[in-house]
């Protein structure tokens, strides 16, 4: 790492439900458990902030940028984009309905009737709820049963349906889940993952509180009904479990992991569905590693230390364990492994240069001294090999299929013969792939379709090189893009990369004439391994610097300026955006949070919490180190709050969240609204320009919704709308100079921009010639 986004107010019967007097319901009982203070202190509060959102914004202007986002959505969402082909079949959703299409021989395309699988919306009670959505499908070895993971109410939690397929000779039926003789044959109230082992035994992980996934069972499925088997117990408070099958479908891999402490791989033999797991190899310190077979043949990837990166061995099916693994292949220096897929004869790696060119290596198991590589186009951002297990059905078997994109570019299907090393596109053009000399070049801009791209570096306050991706329209007329407004993103925590993966949103700024950037800081997965280590823990601040860093140079090569600079954080990204605010909250304008995690500190000394232990790899346990302490005090965003000027603020949150509930969101608003008083009162009255300007904190709270925010398409396209909001409040002209608040994933504005007249509603001001974006 998406029920309509709507303001709360006082008079909401949701909000009233969720509240539930005296702090009995949802709200209420998450309140008791997050915070110190009353449930109904947070009520009040809750409902003084929905006032606030609501005056902050335009109905008009709303009305206009909403269709804006939907227009660019509807341009760019084809609607079946992550759907799934297994087999001789496209699966596919539309609004709640599960569907599929069978695959003409000829096109290979789904161009056969449509059959209606299940409407989700008219599943009995208890299958699903009213808003539930499809977040996963199997289908089984036979293609006679499929296991949906569905979400209900937008909420975290997935239920799992099991349904009987229509067989052969019955195509394009349509059948519903309440018509005579329903295909539905089971559901699993709380689940995590699920995968199948044969057509009548299904693996799924049973989620505990919190939904952290506790155990891995077996659904048998039989003429005289279902019964589950348990096969394995997680006893570890601090371990994460998964599951996935292997390529040939031989193993289903239970995979045990510890944050930034190793993992541990167990095999489930489909063969002997119900006999439990074996271990590959016990977990061992530095030890982190993945198992997969294809070809008739086991392969482990495997980091075998603390600070190597990954590379691929042969293992022994009969003697998996690691005296017996044997050295295959591994990424050459100066690269990182994305991804490895196994193929029948050979593997293919998806790898990235240090400033993010992207390639592909084929290396034959046989001969892996003949290993090829490929290069990419240069402009591509993202690189993400087809999902469905049953893609073969659509490619030859020693081809690869995958997607390129860029925040701005949406995904382009290519193949590639691992035979010629050819890359072809879509419709079977050759693609002239990538430049060999792309990541000696990296600085230059590189165009695509009117975008450019550029890969730069900032040099951070202990000298290291820091990666930066730059995105925007063509060059103005001498390249001066100081007067651009900039949106930077920033994410470093767990491992993870920035999200850089294609958004219609961005593309509309980006055609606004935003520049948009991304910060590949410490404490990510940017660079590889060793680059999370440099940034989690004790050295969780070095992604601060390389934060403040990353802006400072983007300012420095005349990409826009601090006043025209918008930071957007999500999630544990927060935390460095949050610390930024508080240490240097002149290098941006405005900022945006959703979901956001701002109480490292309170919340890593409260071990009762779900999620607490398998945090403490990552951020450190201030309860038993004194060192961690100290180091999660100087940074934390809610404990370093003080009285200053901050930036503009636009905070969003669900109050289904599980993960960030809103409570802690709202002690942070809190406590940041009392400093920001405490600022003001101590500065002179503010009067006429000065007092309009002034920047403002809004905070948007979702009914219902999860971590990743809305629950639908069209909830996203409000939620993203919303960010992109201001009021015009002018005290004289020139005050369309100024920066309000920005948005995303996305952003607003009341920025004021070079008069590029992309958009059909501005504001010229008349004393400086600026053009205000609407």
């Amino acid at each position: 790492m998406v029920p309509p986004l709507h303001v709360a107010r006082a008079t909401s019967p949701a909000l009233r439900l969720l509240l539930g007097g005296g702090g009995g319901g949802f709200l209420g009982r998450a309140l008791s458990a997050a915070a110190d203070s009353p449930p109904q202190e947070y009520a009040a509060l809750l409902e003084s902030e929905a006032r606030n959102c609501e005056r902050a914004f335009d109905r008009d202007r709303s009305r206009r940028i909403r269709q804006k986002l939907q227009d660019a959505y509807a341009r760019f969402t084809t609607g079946h984009d992550d759907a799934t082909v297994v087999g001789d079949h496209v699966y596919y959703e539309v609004q709640g309905r599960v569907c599929r299409r069978e695959l003409r021989a000829a096109s290979r395309v789904g161009a056969g009737p449509e059959e209606l699988l299940v409407d989700l919306d008219r599943a009995p009670p208890g299958a699903t709820s009213r808003d539930a959505r499809l977040r996963g499908l199997r289908v089984s070895p036979g293609r006679s049963r499929l296991a949906l993971t569905v979400s209900r109410g937008g909420s975290a939690a997935l239920a799992c349906l099991v349904l009987a397929l229509p067989g052969p000779g019955r195509a394009g039926r349509r059948r519903r889940l309440r018509s005579p003789g329903a295909p539905l044959l089971c559901c699993l109230p709380s689940v995590t993952a699920v995968e199948w082992a044969t057509d009548s035994v299904l693996y799924y992980t049973e989620a505990a509180e919190q939904l952290i996934p506790r155990a891995v069972c077996a659904l048998q499925l039989g003429d005289a009904g279902a019964a589950t088997h348990r096969l394995f117990q997680e006893r570890d408070d601090s371990c994460f479990v998964g599951l996935a099958r292997t390529r040939d479908g031989r193993f289903v891999t239970v995979n045990r992991s510890w944050r930034g402490h190793g993992s541990e791989v167990l095999l489930l033999d489909t063969a002997a569905p119900l006999r439990p797991p074996r271990v590959v190899q016990e977990r061992a310190p530095g030890l982190t590693y993945h198992v997969e077979r294809a070809g008739g043949r086991l392969h482990v990837l495997a980091a075998l230390a603390e600070s190597d990166e990954y590379q691929v061995l042969r293992a022994s099916e009969s003697a998996p364990g690691r005296e017996g693994w044997r050295p295959l292949w591994r990424p050459p220096r100066g690269t990182r492994l994305l991804d490895v897929d196994f193929l029948d004869s050979c593997l293919v790696a998806s790898l990235t240069a240090e400033r993010g060119a992207l390639a592909l290596s084929v290396v034959p198991y046989d001969r892996p001294d003949r290993t090829a590589t490929v290069q990419l186009a240069p402009w591509a951002c993202v690189l993400e090999p087809d999902a469905s297990p049953g893609r073969d059905a659509e490619r030859g078997p020693e081809e690869f299929g995958f997607r390129l994109s860029s925040p701005v570019l949406p995904g382009e299907r290519r193949v590639l013969d691992v035979a010629s090393g050819r890359v072809r596109g879509d419709a079977g053009d050759g693609d002239p792939g990538g430049d060999a000399t792309a990541e000696r070049d990296a600085e230059r801009s590189v165009e695509r379709d009117g975008y450019s791209v550029r890969r730069l570096h900032a040099v951070s306050q202990d000298g290291t090189a820091v990666p930066l991706t730059v995105l925007h329209s063509r060059d103005p007329p001498g390249g001066d893009l100081s007067g651009r407004p900039l949106l930077a993103h920033v994410y470093g925590a767990y491992g993870v990369d920035v999200a850089m993966g294609f958004r219609p949103e961005l593309r509309v700024l980006a055609d606004a004439g935003w520049v948009l950037a991304f910060c590949h800081v410490r404490g990510g997965g940017e660079r590889g391994r060793w680059w999370h280590a440099a940034g989690r823990g004790a050295h969780k601040r070095a992604g601060l610097h390389d934060l403040r860093s990353c802006l400072a140079e983007l300012h420095a090569r005349g990409l826009s300026r601090p006043g025209l600079t918008a930071l957007a954080a999500s999630s544990a990204g927060a935390v460095l955006a949050g610390a930024l605010c508080n240490e240097s909250p002149g290098l941006v304008r405005a900022v945006v949070l959703q979901a956001p995690f701002l109480d490292v500190l309170g919340t890593m000394r409260r071990p009762e919490l779900p999620l607490t232990p398998q945090e403490r790899g990552e951020w450190g346990d201030p309860l038993s180190d004194a060192a961690a302490l100290r180091h999660i005090t100087s940074y934390c965003p809610y404990t370093n709050v003080r009285p200053q000027a901050y930036p503009a603020m636009y905070i969003s949150c669900s109050l289904g969240d599980r993960l960030v509930p809103a409570a802690g969101v709202l002690r942070y608003v809190s406590r940041l609204r009392q400093a920001m008083a405490e600022y003001r009162a101590s500065r002179p009255p503010l009067a006429g320009a000065e007092a309009a300007t002034e920047p403002p904190l809004v905070v948007s709270v979702h009914e219902g919704g999860s971590h990743c925010g809305p629950g639908d398409l069209d909830g996203h396209v409000r939620e993203v709308r919303t960010r992109f909001l201001k009021r015009r409040r002018y005290a004289r002209p020139c005050t369309v100079k100024t920066v309000i608040l920005s948005g995303v994933k996305s952003a607003f504005s009341r920025i004021a921009v070079r008069p590029v007249n992309l958009w059909p509603h501005t504001i010229q001001c008349g004393v400086c010639a600026w053009v205000q974006i609407c």
